[in-house]
């Protein structure tokens, strides 16, 4: 963290109690960054898009961050017996459950699940692609691969490009 913000350990440590703090932070920044796009969500064509998203809201922001402070989110997130990113956890939760059930009465997903399973199964599937793009050190574009596999689990049809 130090390194790639150019400030010295006594620098970050005097404005941060420790590393977790900082960390911790994260997924609030990004929840309040979905509060205040909600406007541009809503402005999408339909429910898939509006979905995506939301899904790319959450992504984008470890994307940005790079693969070596996404990895400390996860060591954070172990170390404390935590998962921010859990799908119970998701501060949109009822309404990407909500645009699924839209979505699908439009007939917009294929995929026959009861919509709370392919929520969880969309949040658990997105932590994984960017779990192992941490692994990998964001060897992959990581919204592209997240975006097919969002239209892969839907089964979306007239799949729109992001």
């Amino acid at each position: 963290i130090c390194q790639a913000a150019d400030v010295s350990k006594t620098t970050f440590y005097y404005y941060f109690p420790a590393k977790d703090a900082l960390i911790g932070d994260f997924y609030d920044q990004v929840n309040q960054f979905a509060r205040e796009n909600l406007v541009s969500i809503l402005s999408a064509e339909d429910a898939v898009s509006q979905l995506w998203q939301i899904c790319e809201m959450y992504i984008r922001p470890v994307a940005e961050a790079g693969d070596v402070i996404a990895r400390e989110l996860y060591v954070s997130n172990l170390k404390n017996d935590a998962l921010a990113i859990a799908p119970g956890d998701i501060l949109l939760r009822d309404a990407m459950i909500l645009l699924l059930k839209r979505a699908r009465q439009a007939g917009q997903i294929g995929n026959p699940a009861p919509d709370e399973v392919l929520y969880d199964s969309l949040v658990f599937l997105m932590d994984g692609i960017s779990f192992i793009w941490t692994t990998k050190k964001g060897s992959f574009d990581l919204l592209v691969e997240s975006r097919k596999a969002f239209d892969t689990l839907l089964v979306t049809v007239n799949q729109s490009e992001s």
